[in-house]
């Protein structure tokens, strides 16, 4: 099955300059690695450099045209990784950033795992949510966290078709 996962501000953003723009959701990545533990993450060539190395315990795919990476694949056509991965493991792919990869995946997956931040952050890349609310129900509250010294208040939805 695939899979979309995803944390966004109120403002849909997803990024600032290749990194998170809000603080450790602590929470939020714990059940991020829960999530897609053992299964297969693909992810563009930016989100990869962000995260600096490979998620252990999961099949670390790579959309790039010209980025050589350590990950387990590296494709320049996210759905020729898509069929390749389909056809290989039987295991879900979560589609994990960023921009361009939601954007160019988001209409093949059947799921979407959405982490709803409730603050508005400066951001320069975004998550089309309409796309999602649109064509998807919110099926389930997955979590809801409140809001700390530190970290903003965020709930994370399932939906689904």
């Amino acid at each position: 099955m695939i899979k979309c996962i995803v944390a966004i501000d109120q403002g849909q953003g997803i990024g600032l300059n290749g990194s998170m723009p809000w603080p450790n959701l602590t929470e939020d990545l714990q059940w991020f690695k829960e999530t897609t533990l053992n299964q297969v993450v693909l992810m563009g060539s930016n989100t990869y450099r962000s995260l600096g190395r490979n998620l252990p315990n999961r099949i670390n795919v790579v959309i790039s045209s010209r980025l050589h990476t350590k990950s387990d694949f590296t494709f320049t056509n996210p759905i020729d990784a898509i069929e390749t991965l389909k056809e290989r493991y039987n295991k879900d792919i979560y589609i994990i950033g960023g921009q361009k990869i939601y954007d160019s995946l988001q209409h093949l997956a059947e799921v979407f795992y959405i982490t709803e931040i409730d603050y508005r952050y400066k951001c320069d890349t975004f998550f089309n949510l309409d796309f999602v609310k649109n064509n998807f129900k919110n099926i389930k509250e997955i979590k809801k966290v409140k809001q700390t010294d530190i970290t903003p208040s965020y709930t994370i939805k399932e939906y689904k078709k």
